[in-house]
């Protein structure tokens, strides 16, 4: 069971107790502790109301929820591990995780998406594969110099890139 499953499970308790059943707490599951982290919670949990009673079948449900909520993130780190794990394999997983922004996780889509490089001819063909090159748009003699992009490649890959972008930028 959860330690602190109900607002009440903290805000009943004084500063001085609370601290040392958080301590605890942070020492039984490798977290570092800090006075100020305590003081900050307990004085949160003393301003809020909370709008489920602390019952047993409330605190069961809480206590279940994240119960499956950590199940569910030590799947996802098992997967990136996995992921990570496959990439570092490839010859160019060591050029992508070069790239500033780029992280495992980042790395791992990102060669995904791609997929194998050699079947490029240049780095044209990874712009139009993204999509985010301009379609031609050209009507005799008008050649138009400003357009928006193609959108015809695959979406994941232009996320993928937005998210790298965003990070350098």
């Amino acid at each position: 069971m959860l330690k602190f499953p109900h607002i009440h499970s903290i805000s009943k308790l004084s500063l001085s107790a609370f601290k040392v059943k958080y301590q605890s707490w942070c020492r039984k599951n490798n977290y570092n502790y800090s006075d100020k982290k305590a003081a900050d919670i307990h004085s949160y949990c003393k301003t809020q109301i909370s709008v489920l009673p602390m019952t047993d079948s409330v605190i069961k449900i809480i206590t279940e929820a994240a119960v499956m909520l950590n199940s569910t993130l030590e799947t996802l780190c098992m997967f990136r591990d996995e992921m990570d794990r496959l990439s570092s394999t490839l010859p160019e997983y060591n050029a992508v995780m070069g790239i500033y922004g780029v992280g495992k996780v980042l790395c791992s889509q990102l060669i995904a998406e791609i997929g194998d490089v050699r079947k490029l001819n240049n780095s044209k063909s990874l712009v139009a594969m993204a999509g985010i090159d301009p379609p031609p748009n050209q009507s005799g003699k008008v050649d138009t110099k400003s357009r928006s992009i193609s959108k015809r490649g695959s979406p994941v890959l232009r996320k993928t890139l937005f998210q790298i972008m965003t990070i350098i930028i």
